[in-house]
């Protein structure tokens, strides 16, 4: 009988894990932190719980798990292609579904579905950012898609927030703990 060999555990996978971990636990800390602050009715008041109060953290999960690259270089490039990508797909949808509700009662709404997508490619192409082009396409996608019931202004805003805040963690990780040499890869 041969024997299975189990790799052990790299590096990036234990960055990986470290970085999740993290963003887990800040939102944790950030949800706690909102109860301990005072009720007021002002705007200040009402940005803050939006920032603390964070709906769940897969977002930024997510996002601390694709950052996570085998050089900081790397990670910084997708990093950044990512929240490029995450801003154009809310802002092109953000506007899509509005112009579509104001102008037309959603009855054409495919069109603008087909025309966002075309406005999203376009736009990451013109900023010389094609590896933002899949993850503008998805969050456009659920933007127009998914989100008629919920605010979308909102999802829009907490997508980005979220993806920075992993991208961060990823990429503080990557600096701080073992990071590789230039060249060298973890």
């Amino acid at each position: 009988m041969k024997k299975i060999a189990v790799p052990p555990f790299g590096m990036r996978t234990k960055k990986t894990v470290l970085s999740v971990t993290i963003c887990i636990l800040i939102f944790s800390g950030l949800t706690e932190l909102a109860r301990f602050v005072p009720p007021q009715d002002s705007f200040v008041y009402d940005l803050l719980r939006f920032l603390l109060e964070r709906p769940s953290p897969i977002f930024a999960c997510i996002a601390a798990v694709i950052a996570m690259q085998s050089t900081v270089e790397n990670s910084l490039a997708l990093g950044n292609s990512r929240i490029i990508g995450t801003a154009i797909g809310g802002a092109v949808g953000l506007l899509l579904l509005w112009l579509d509700s104001l102008l037309l009662a959603r009855r054409f709404h495919i069109l603008f579905v087909a025309l966002g997508m075309i406005l999203v490619v376009q736009s990451c192409l013109l900023l010389r950012r094609k590896l933002s082009v899949p993850i503008g396409l998805v969050t456009f996608l659920v933007i127009m898609l998914t989100l008629q019931e919920n605010n979308p202004y909102l999802y829009a805003v907490n997508r980005i927030l979220d993806t920075t805040m992993g991208i961060g963690v990823s990429l503080a990780v990557n600096l701080i703990v073992s990071p590789p040499k230039q060249g060298e890869t973890s």
